[in-house]
């Protein structure tokens, strides 16, 4: 599903963490046995026939066990395990090791001589994980002033035009930040309005980026160039599903995302990827929810955002996940917030306007009030580390998309997706939930047991549960 994002989202990850140089290993200290089982690990992860430089059918017969894995084909394996995987694999260390003060010495004398120096400063940008700075841009009005003297010199009047306006709306949808983790998402949810603004968005975005992300930070540059593709209005019109049968797309499953969610240790991750998955909101929406925006009773989300191009009224979420958030979530959020206060309050006086017309204690309040206290890049990361470990991958957007899917396929009505997704207008949103709301209301009863009838006529007997082990 989504290849390209696939194939960058693993690499990202694998040259995130410290992998095993085949060059260090002793080959003849692992058997046959082993290797199979090696392959077989890393096969399950999609490292197939492509990524090893073999061919399919050979691929195959050393799936089936009917030719050995030779030493080149288990040196390629090598490249794609850490020295924990194949400790783990292997059942012993045999990666050779180097003491510090020896490696100390090789950096030392390598950083010394002109000719080793840039090899050097390139393997430790290689394999070291700088972070989410490595990830991110802060665009400043600067920026915005060379690429539009580059505009004017070098496109004509309307071009100027287009790209320096969608450049300025993707940069106010995103507080000015470009971040790798997200601008995809964004994008798709660009053209889940309008497949022609987020065309118009993504080449202002692209453009914007080779003239003055490149120069000043080339290796940002390459990290945020391809963290996001430009849709295609001929794409758009390829269905889902023929994408499939022509093996352009694997379908994702509920097993998939049940995987992945069993992966996530961080519990504020956790949440947010089943709530994205159970409610089939967009991801903005749940990672700026608020602990007011949910309701344990009945088990509701109601973002109750509206604005000219995107709505969310409300949606709801298994009864696992609501005694998911009571019984563990709650009480580890409570610590979180006590654990991390000081270092937010700190935060907070270093961003408040001069002006003051935001204080330090309600931007503190702003953040113990989210329902998911840390910050979504991070979430975004953890995320994509769990599925990276379980060899599933794909973009938290399809995982609105697979909640559409799902739920028509199972005979929900259609207008009442569209609700919980946001898609219908808001005077159909009024009329719908009026119907319902309204008779409750005149038998004395509350807004909350009209949620609860909704739910269990219009949500329940089609939705999903990720917690569920069946």
């Amino acid at each position: 599903m989504h290849i390209t994002y696939y194939i960058h989202l693993r690499i990202s990850y694998l040259r995130s963490l410290e992998l095993v140089d085949p060059k260090l290993v002793d080959l003849s200290k692992i058997d046959q046995e082993t290797r199979y089982r090696i392959f077989m690990y890393l096969w399950k992860k999609r490292v197939g026939s492509r990524e090893l430089g073999i061919h399919p059918t050979y691929a195959n017969r050393i799936k089936n066990r009917k030719v050995p894995v030779s030493d080149t084909v288990l040196e390629r394996l090598l490249e794609y395990l850490t020295a924990e995987e194949l400790a783990e694999l292997t059942g012993v260390y045999v990666l050779e090791k180097v003491e510090p003060h020896t490696l100390i010495q090789v950096v030392k004398a390598g950083l010394a001589d002109p000719q080793l120096r840039n090899l050097v400063i390139n393997m430790v940008m290689r394999y070291v994980d700088l972070g989410e700075y490595e990830r991110k841009y802060r665009v400043t009005e600067e920026d915005i002033k060379k690429f539009e003297e580059y505009l004017r010199k070098n496109r004509r009047k309307k071009t100027v035009q287009d790209r320096l306006y969608y450049l300025k709306v993707a940069l106010k949808d995103n507080q000015f930040v470009l971040d790798a983790s997200k601008l995809d998402d964004y994008i798709m949810e660009k053209a889940e309005e309008s497949i022609d603004k987020a065309i118009h968005i993504a080449r202002a975005l692209k453009l914007f980026l080779k003239v003055v992300v490149r120069v000043k930070e080339p290796r940002k540059f390459l990290i945020l160039y391809n963290s996001f593709t430009t849709p295609s209005k001929r794409r758009q019109l390829i269905p889902k599903a023929l994408k499939i049968l022509h093996d352009k797309e694997e379908p994702l499953s509920l097993e998939d995302i049940k995987t992945v969610a069993r992966h996530i240790e961080n519990p504020a991750a956790k949440l947010a990827f089943i709530l994205l998955a159970e409610t089939g909101l967009r991801p903005g929406e749940i990672f700026n929810l608020s602990l007011r925006d949910i309701d344990l009773e009945t088990r509701a989300v109601i973002p109750a955002k509206i604005t000219e191009s995107k709505r969310a009224y409300i949606s709801f979420f298994s009864e696992a996940t609501a005694n998911y958030i009571k019984n563990q979530y709650l009480e580890w959020r409570k610590h979180y917030i006590e654990e991390n206060l000081d270092r937010i309050r700190n935060l907070a006086r270093q961003w408040t306007p001069k002006d003051k017309t935001v204080t330090v204690d309600e931007l503190v309040e702003d953040w113990e009030e989210k329902l998911i206290p840390i910050k979504e890049s991070k979430i975004r990361s953890m995320i994509n580390e769990a599925m990276a470990k379980a060899g599933i991958m794909f973009r938290l957007y399809d995982l609105r998309s697979f909640f559409t899917s799902w739920m028509i396929q199972h005979g929900a009505q259609e207008i009442w997706i569209n609700i919980f997704q946001g898609r219908a207008p808001p005077k159909q949103f009024e009329v719908m939930v009026n119907h319902y709301l309204q008779p409750v209301l005149e038998k004395r009863g509350t807004w909350k047991q009209a949620l609860i009838q909704i739910r269990e006529r219009f949500y329940e007997p089609y939705a999903y549960n990720v917690l569920s082990t069946n």
